[in-house]
Formats: C-alpha cells, structure tokens, sequence
C-alpha cells in the first residue's frame, strides 16, 4: 500500500471492527515494479453470538483503469467547456481587428506621410494584427477556425517545412525528417497543417536551450472497429500521423491535464503565449482526427498528430481489397 494511503487504511479499518459498520475506502499500491495502482476495497466483520469477532470478509478490486478512463473523460469535458466558451469569444471579437485595422489605415491614408500622427497609427496597426492572429489561434482551439480543406500529400507539406526549419529551430539544433514514403492523402488544410507542424517545432526548440535534435516522423495506422483507440476519439479507419520528437527537458506529469489549454506554457512570461499546442490540436480535432502528447521529464517529448485518410483514398483501397478477395467481382462505374 502506498504510504500516503495506510493511515486513512488503518482509521476505517479501526472503526469497522469497533463499530461494527461495514467499510468501504479507496487506496494506492505501489509495486516491486514502480507502477501505481488505485484499489478499491470493501469489507466487514462476522460477529458470534458472545459479541466476539469471528471473522472479518471483503473484497479488493484494481480500479486502475476507471480510474484513468474517468480522468480521461472529465478532461475531455473540460477541454469541450473550455472550446465552447473561448470559441464563443473568439467569435465575437473576431471582426472587430479588421474593422481597427480598416480603419487605421484609412486615417493613414488622410493624414499623408509626413503627419506626425503616424508614428503612432503604425504601432496600432501591429496590435490590430497581433490581436487577429491571435483570434484566429482561439477559434483553432475551438475547432471554429475557417478551413479550406483540399486532399494533400502530407510528405510533400513536411519538405516543404524542412526547408524553412534551419530558420525556424536555429543553428544549435540539427532537424531530420524520417517520413514513410508513399502515404495516401489527406483531407485537409495545407496552410493550417504547418503552422501547427511550425508551432510543435518551436516547442520542442525550446525545450532544448543547449541544443539537440528536432525530429519529423511521417506514418500511417488502422484502427480496426473494437481496437482500443490511441489517442482515444478515434473512428475506426486509417490515419496519417505526423509526430514532432524531440529530446529536450520534457514536461512534468502533473502538468499533462494542462498542456492543451488556451494560454497554459511552462516558458517564462514573455517568451510565449501558450497557444501552439492548443491551436495544433484545435487543427487536428477539426480536420476530423486527433493529437497525442507523451512526454517523460528529463527525456523528451513527442507530439503526434492523426489525421484521417481523405474519403477517395478509402474508398480506392476498399475496392482493391474486395476485388483480391473475390477476384471474379465484376463492377461497373458507368451507372
């Protein structure tokens, strides 16, 4: 039993034999291999007709699991909550940037070159663009972010991105792209896919203040119906991934149920907003797939993205499968 736990233990196991109440309580073991456990237990004692303890009967179960199934689900609704209200705002603020901006400049443009008033208009004009771009990032988040979704290879979209890495991660860092060769496409939108891939870069750069290796791994897995889904949410189906590795400090477990959220860093105030790996997973929830983190502190980071196979690639694959399974399948396209 874990330490922490024994005390609370030992008290409700001490008023079921003076009381005589059944008990139950809830505790941790912690085994020869490391791993923690949650039990829970119930228990009373048999009594004999002289008022004496005969026995004491119970039962112990590993909660384990539902334990971390109930976690898991409590998080998702507060992510759901914490979509729908900052979407919300994001919705409402969305159009008000563009009205700053239309605006600044237009007074620009009356005031002429020389007018004094412009050194202050242009920073104002910065702000309005900061303040779009981060609506644009909150409504990601939300999943309410404008899509312009198109069946993309995501290997050409990764070269694309290793071009500009060199800039994005600095010379104390080396990149590799390890990319699985002919994947299918994707359904989804080019631009939003690398700026989530550029925000998971620059995460794992900081990670790694001394240096180190960024790594772009490329795959593809099938979810089979029944399969346990990892990350969980997932249809059946098959699913391009796209994972950002890299071996920097890691991230404290008791930071993981935090890590999506708006605005949530583990930087120090000023060197970043919190809103890469909220917008990336916004992204890829939208795009109708899902986000993984593992993280081990002291050794790394990986962040995978899945995103689904586009519908005309299923359907081609489907077909292939059924005519090598029944080859004198005869079909006919031109109805």
């Amino acid at each position: 039993m874990h330490p922490e736990d024994r005390a609370n233990a030992a008290q409700r196991l001490t008023e079921m034999m003076h009381d005589g109440v059944p008990v139950m309580f809830d505790f941790r073991t912690l085994g020869p291999d490391g791993v923690l456990r949650h039990c829970h237990s119930e228990g009373s004692r048999g009594m004999g007709a002289d008022g004496v303890t005969l026995e004491v009967t119970g039962v112990c179960q590993d909660v384990t699991e539902r334990r971390a199934a109930e976690a898991l689900l409590l998080q998702t609704e507060r992510l759901n909550a914490l979509g729908q209200l900052t979407g919300g705002i994001a919705h409402d603020f969305n159009n008000l940037p563009m009205v700053i901006s239309l605006n600044l400049e237009i007074a620009a443009d009356m005031l002429g070159e020389d007018h004094p008033a412009l050194g202050m208009l242009n920073p104002a004009l910065r702000a309005a663009t900061a303040g779009a771009r981060l609506t644009s990032s909150l409504l990601s988040f939300a999943r309410r972010q404008p899509l312009r979704p198109r069946p993309t290879d995501v290997n050409h979209l990764v070269a694309e991105i290793a071009a500009l890495a060199a800039r994005t991660v600095g010379a104390r860092h080396s990149f590799r792209v390890a990319a699985q060769p002919a994947l299918p496409d994707c359904l989804i939108d080019p631009s939003q896919f690398q700026s989530a891939v550029l925000n998971l870069l620059v995460n794992g750069r900081e990670a790694m203040p001394q240096g180190g290796e960024i790594v772009i791994e490329t795959g593809l897995v099938c979810l089979a119906a029944g399969q346990p889904a990892l990350p969980p949410d997932l249809a059946p189906g098959r699913y391009v991934t796209v994972a950002v590795i890299d071996s920097g400090c890691g991230i404290p477990e008791s930071l993981h149920a935090s890590l999506f959220e708006p605005f949530f860093t583990t930087r120090a105030v000023g060197q970043g907003g919190g809103l890469g790996l909220s917008m990336a997973m916004g992204f890829a929830r939208q795009s109708g797939g899902q986000i993984q983190l593992a993280s081990v502190e002291g050794l790394g980071t990986i962040v995978r993205i899945y995103l689904p196979v586009a519908m005309r690639e299923l359907v081609a694959s489907d077909i292939t499968a059924a005519m090598i399974a029944a080859p004198s399948l005869s079909l006919d396209f031109r109805s």
